[in-house]
């Protein structure tokens, strides 16, 4: 698990408007190694804690539990990179005549930010590419920061005997912070 924390750390460090490949590479690298030794592991420990008799349903546990915490995680980081990607252009495009249907295409993803742009052309068009860029950027640095911050949290209190829970204070029952380490919302 600590090999998936760096490499997310690393992509996060790393990531800016003029990063290429090459510079998320070691990042990639490791969080593929560490999904490579951590999953047979972890499946050979649910495998090994059932009878031979229910060995097909621990089995079937395991791969959905890996499959919708993906899908979680998936989900949480491309939020949160959309919200600080938008929260980065929304600014940029106050005041500037750009009709309602492009400033959707703009806002729903890089892609189409970069296409408008490029339709676009000059010096707007540039500017536009840019901010783009750079919003892209902070948001998937934003994004991978949230994402390891909540994992280390995870790690230490499933390592850990002095934390029985992560993120939680052992003296409530009530998560301290959110994943991404602001206090959560009360509930109604």
């Amino acid at each position: 698990m600590l090999l998936i924390a760096g490499g997310t750390l690393q992509i996060a460090i790393v990531s800016s408007v003029s990063v290429t490949y090459r510079g998320e590479l070691a990042g990639v690298l490791l969080m593929g190694l560490g999904a490579g030794l951590l999953i047979p592991a972890a499946t050979d420990a649910v495998l090994g804690a059932v009878t031979q008799d229910d060995a097909g349903v621990g089995s079937a546990m395991n791969s959905m539990a890996i499959q919708v915490g993906g899908a979680i995680e998936v989900a949480v980081i491309g939020s949160v990179l959309s919200t600080r990607y938008k929260h980065i252009l929304q600014p940029a495009l106050v005041g500037q005549h750009v009709p309602a249907a492009a400033v959707r295409v703009i806002l729903g993803s890089i892609g189409g930010a970069l296409a408008v742009a490029h339709l676009a052309g000059g010096t707007v068009g540039a500017a536009l590419a840019h901010t783009a860029r750079i919003g892209f950027s902070q948001g998937s640095h934003t994004a991978y920061g949230c994402g390891r911050r909540h994992r280390s949290r995870r790690r230490a209190g499933a390592l850990h005997p002095a934390f029985p829970t992560a993120g939680r204070d052992s003296r409530r029952s009530k998560p301290t912070t959110s994943p991404c380490g602001r206090r959560p919302r009360p509930r109604r």
